[in-house]
């Protein structure tokens, strides 16, 4: 089977999915972690939410947005805080994509300070997280 997977790096893979689950209602798919020099496959939200870093790091974390798989990997160098390719997330509604915006926005890097109507969007919005991911949100 062929195809692609978008992955972004982050430093907390955890915090990183509560932050994506606030903003878009993201959940877990899977996650591998390294305990004491064995990699861990774990199927289950509730198991990888109880990684426990003593015993050893989370190394992969897939996540559901919207339909699609997004991976989370962790990094191990500052964060680029330009990023050449942008996230294009399409919402049914203005409140979901509201809510986006918001907590993207907050503890952002920038974008636009407000959602905006075009020709071919009723509202729309760029932002930059603050794990320096572009986000171009519209319905």
């Amino acid at each position: 089977m062929s195809g692609f997977t978008v992955q972004i790096t982050v430093k907390n893979l955890i915090e990183a999915f509560k932050h994506y689950e606030r903003a878009f209602g993201a959940t877990i798919k899977w996650g591998q972690e390294v305990v004491n020099g064995d990699l861990v496959t774990h199927k289950t939200a509730e198991a990888i939410m109880s990684h426990d870093p003593e015993k050893g790091d989370l190394i992969h974390l897939e996540i559901d947005v919207m339909g699609k798989t997004l991976a989370l990997a962790p990094m191990s160098c500052e964060i680029v805080k330009s990023n050449v390719m942008t996230l294009y997330l399409r919402f049914e509604d203005q409140e979901s994509l509201g809510r986006a915006f918001k907590i993207l926005r907050e503890s952002g890097l920038g974008g636009d300070e407000v959602l905006s109507s075009a020709p071919w969007s009723e509202a729309n919005a760029g932002v930059t997280d603050k794990y320096g991911v572009n986000w171009w949100l519209h319905i």
